[in-house]
């Protein structure tokens, strides 16, 4: 969460007067903080809403997802390979052939559009990818009998298991 503020809080903004905002709640600085936090939010809980999971990881709402994250392209495409491969190449393989990553939002409004099929895959946005802990993650749907959202590692290579989504450019 402290993250968050980081984000919104002016760079010259000393200790202090971040400690006095947040304690005056009608301080401006205060409200614009609040207003970027609540609304980021309220998006990703709307849009998860949307894809009626039957389980989503808690974490996903800590992490520092911010407004870019939730754009959404158009037309939507997965990509699937049949050998174990890098996030980089599955990027180059996308570039080549005019998409890019899919993002945080693209993903929740492709899992919203594309009802549950129990189809075993996990289809993942490597366009919204963060750290956590010490390893980079994406969110991912994760379809078998049940359907869950949750955070997968991203790094090294990926195993044939995955769909990765990714838009138009």
């Amino acid at each position: 969460m402290v993250s968050k503020f980081a984000q919104v809080i002016p760079t010259d903004a000393s200790h202090e007067e971040v400690q006095k905002a947040i304690e005056n709640k009608d301080d401006p600085l205060w409200v614009m903080i609040k207003e970027r936090f609540v609304s980021l939010k309220k998006i990703l809980t709307d849009l998860i809403a949307l894809g009626k999971y039957s389980e989503v990881d808690r974490n996903i709402f800590d992490r520092d997802f911010n407004s870019s994250d939730f754009k959404v392209g158009l037309e939507p495409k997965l990509f699937h390979f049949d050998d174990n491969i890098s996030v980089g190449e599955i990027i180059t393989e996308m570039d080549r052939e005019g998409y890019r990553p899919g993002t945080l939002g693209d993903l929740l409004s492709y899992g919203a559009n594309n009802p549950h099929k129990n189809t075993g895959s996990w289809i993942m946005a490597l366009g919204s990818i963060v750290i956590f802990g010490d390893r980079r993650v994406a969110v991912c749907i994760v379809e078998y009998s049940t359907r869950e959202l949750e955070l997968t590692w991203a790094g090294g290579k990926i195993n044939p298991a995955y769909f990765f989504l990714a838009v138009r450019k």
